[in-house]
């Protein structure tokens, strides 16, 4: 399987004007960020974000995170914990880390913040190795 950036992403391709395009920074723990103020559009109920967004929002930052240590993964498995409503026009902060890694397997767990450090939602995701 070939992996390759075209910019189209839904997530983070700087030429999908469509999209999220999420940038992310390596943290020097080892985890990784990236911060999404949601616009109308990602809108489920009335100014709230849709929780599929919220869901591929953490989906994307954990891949993200296996990316920038070289892995070439899918997602095999995701979980995601809606825990509070996340606001349109209200700035996100997600964060990733790595659980574990063996064989093909690498387990992550992602977390969804407001600025306030109210927590949005959790993920935790098994990323299998092709």
């Amino acid at each position: 399987m070939d992996f390759v950036d075209d910019g189209m992403c839904f997530a983070c391709g700087k030429d999908n004007r469509e999209g999220m395009q999420l940038e992310f920074t390596l943290l020097e723990d080892g985890r990784i960020r990236t911060e999404f103020c949601p616009p109308k559009k990602f809108q489920g109920f009335k100014d709230f974000l849709h929780g599929g967004i919220m869901a591929a929002l953490l989906d994307e930052t954990m891949i993200h995170l296996a990316f920038r240590r070289g892995e070439k993964v899918v997602t095999a498995s995701l979980e995601v914990k809606l825990r509070n409503p996340a606001k349109i026009g209200e700035r996100i902060i997600v964060t990733a880390k790595l659980l574990s890694d063996s064989g093909r397997r690498l387990e992550l767990a992602a977390e969804a913040k407001s600025r306030e450090g109210k927590v949005l939602a959790e993920g935790k995701a098994t990323m299998v190795r092709v």
